[in-house]
């Protein structure tokens, strides 16, 4: 089982924002926010999802993607695309707190709530 580890999410957040990342500030929430695009690997309900993330934060994630989990699953993902130089692919565990279906205008959305992050790897 994966366990919490917010310096994960610390640095992962940090990371997006030396990429170019703007912090929301239009609500007022208990965690820092970051908007970023980069994609990520997700697992729900035993289908596989290429999405690409609108915001970061300590404790959670939105994300867009053409096909929606459902909400109240449990969602596995890995980051595909963090860090200067290196391949680094953090994972989290979280559940799916909402969901928003496309629009003509829009493509579908959805939360997630972290439950778990872990350690992040380096690969080559």
């Amino acid at each position: 089982m994966y366990r919490m580890q917010s310096h994960v999410v610390e640095r992962i957040l940090n990371e997006i924002e030396m990429m170019g990342a703007v912090p929301c500030n239009a609500e007022k929430r208990s965690a820092k926010r970051v908007q970023s695009t980069m994609f990520v690997e997700c697992f729900s309900g035993g289908r596989q999802y290429v999405c690409k993330t609108l915001n970061v934060s300590a404790g959670g994630i939105a994300m867009e993607c053409n096909k929606l989990p459902v909400a109240g699953n449990r969602i596995h993902i890995t980051f595909m695309e963090v860090g200067a130089g290196n391949v680094c692919m953090p994972k989290a565990v979280g559940k799916i707190v909402w969901t928003r279906p496309a629009t003509s205008e829009s493509t579908g959305s959805f939360g997630v709530s972290f439950t778990a992050v872990q350690n992040v790897f380096k690969i080559g």
